[in-house]
């Protein structure tokens, strides 16, 4: 059966010839052939509607492009000229990036630049928690390098490292389903606590985003899916940033 997402003015196909398309064998001209983008989309430029698309399908998980959509709307807001450079330095990401680089060097894992990373706080177009970001992608971690600044001036680690969070917050138990791992992106333990996402956390985390996006004219991305994620054809995050260069 032939499925299709619509997210805006992009379609990306799934179902068998989604599976087709995906597969490892084919081109990147050839699978965006599958992929109809014209201007508009409720505010968010050609580009990054490309974009959206081209991670969908350099990372074979079906409803990606919509579901970062919708977390682009919120944590970037993507009317603003460069959702890609924005950084939230505040002194609660700060506090939380420092903390997430302490936790990964007591598992052993060492970031290229961790005073750096400690210092910044969350950025790009997904909000996320930079350390987590450049340690995605394990065994390879192939951003563990990388400093925070080019991570914001490049559009595919941050698509690369988000498609990866995806799944390992499926992998974690955190998400099962879109909804679910909103609620995730924000707080893994809250949703891991609260599968059902009736708790006060999970609501307030939905109601937030339905409200932001509602107020930025991106309505319609709403309501999240409650479908499974499908993870299984995931191809590593290091395949991803050769599809996407």
């Amino acid at each position: 059966m032939r499925s299709s997402l619509l997210l805006g003015s992009v379609v990306v196909v799934g179902g068998a010839a989604g599976a087709l398309l995906w597969s490892r064998h084919a081109s990147a001209a050839e699978r965006l052939r599958e992929v109809e983008v014209t201007p508009g989309g409720k505010g968010i430029r050609p580009e990054d509607l490309r974009r959206l698309a081209e991670i969908e399908l350099a990372s074979a998980i079906p409803g990606l492009a919509r579901f970062l959509a919708t977390v682009g709307a919120t944590e970037s807001n993507w009317t603003i000229e460069d959702p890609w450079s924005v950084r939230n330095d505040r002194a609660a990401e700060v506090a939380g990036s420092t903390a997430a680089v302490k936790a990964l060097a007591k598992v052993g894992v060492q970031l290229g630049h961790p005073d750096d990373a400690a210092a910044f706080g969350s950025g790009g177009a997904f909000g996320l928690l930079l350390p987590y970001a450049l340690a995605a992608g394990k065994p390879e971690r192939p951003l563990a390098n990388v400093t925070g600044q080019e991570f914001l001036d490049n559009w595919r680690m941050q698509a690369a490292a988000a498609a990866d969070m995806v799944v390992r917050l499926v992998a974690s138990g955190a998400a099962k389903t879109w909804r679910q791992a909103r609620v995730a992106w924000d707080s893994p333990a809250n949703a891991k606590k609260d599968p059902t996402l009736t708790g006060a956390a999970s609501l307030s985390v939905l109601n937030r985003t339905r409200s932001r996006l509602q107020e930025r004219g991106f309505g319609d991305l709403w309501p999240l899916a409650d479908s499974e994620i499908l993870t299984a054809s995931y191809p590593g995050m290091s395949h991803v940033l050769k599809e996407l260069a």
